[in-house]
């Protein structure tokens, strides 16, 4: 059973982890959708078409390929926010609590099985 410091530990981790992924997922759209504008309007694609046929199938794929970023990203920004607000202390008891290798794990797994899984086959994985 987790003790409520971990439930504390794993819930900012995980916040941090899905906002770093929300971030990377925007730009990222935003960047393939400035490279390939022109392509949509001389392909005469309808909008349902690019929005539903393509990024549907664009995201899980791009997010797949930087999930190792988003978790690394997210530990550094996680770490440094409970260090500066003084929630970790350097010798004491609550540096060595497992919830952050618990988070991360269950991140990787949840990648693992998308990436299994949930995404299109015909990006890649």
């Amino acid at each position: 059973m987790l003790k409520i410091i971990d439930q504390y530990i794993i819930k900012k981790y995980l916040s941090t982890f899905f906002f770093t992924a929300l971030i990377f997922s925007l730009v990222a759209t935003t960047i393939d959708f400035s490279e390939k504008v022109e392509r949509f309007i001389t392909e005469d694609c309808t909008k349902r078409e690019i929005i539903f046929d393509y990024y549907l199938t664009f995201l899980p794929h791009i997010n797949s390929l930087l999930w190792p970023l988003f978790s690394l990203i997210a530990v550094i920004f996680f770490t440094s926010r409970m260090a500066y607000n003084a929630e970790i202390r350097r010798n004491g008891r609550n540096q060595r609590r497992r919830a952050w290798r618990c988070a991360v794990e269950a991140a990787s797994c949840c990648s693992r099985q998308c990436c299994a899984r949930a995404v299109p086959h015909d990006h890649g994985c």
